[in-house]
């Protein structure tokens, strides 16, 4: 049993993707019309993030995270703790999820300007500056 939950928790970590975010303030930012809430962005180190409160996702969908300035765009690396749940022989992340993105490849010199989130066939994007959801 031990072994398919620390299994089922690799998978979930490995397929989560690439995902990353930021809050410069660090302050809880979020708006009902999207799937995520921001927990504290330390751009371009890591951004923490889970999904707002009622909301669920298939991790089969994937996590992509973005640091984004203009044309450029910039993945990182994502991992996931906290409460998850099987469905169907599928693993869903909650709102009791815990998402961090890291270990972004940018060059010097990069300023993001927004943080791009693809989940669930949705994109989303956040307002580095504003801290605030955006279309």
């Amino acid at each position: 049993m031990k072994r398919t939950i620390v299994l089922v928790a690799i998978i979930a970590i490995a397929s989560v993707g690439n995902v990353w975010s930021q809050t410069a303030s660090g302050k809880n930012t979020g708006a009902p019309k999207t799937l995520l809430r921001m927990i504290k962005a330390d751009v371009p180190d890591s951004v923490v993030f889970t999904l707002t409160q009622g909301k669920e996702v298939a991790v089969k969908q994937g996590i992509s995270v973005y640091l984004v300035s203009g044309e450029q765009s910039y993945a990182g690396e994502t991992g996931a703790s906290g409460s998850m749940s099987m469905h169907n022989n599928e693993l869903y992340l909650n709102d009791q999820t815990i998402l961090i993105a890291n270990n972004f490849k940018i060059p010097d010199g990069f300023k993001a300007k927004k943080i791009r989130f693809d989940i669930a066939d949705t994109v989303l994007y956040y307002d580095i500056a504003t801290q605030a959801w955006t279309d």
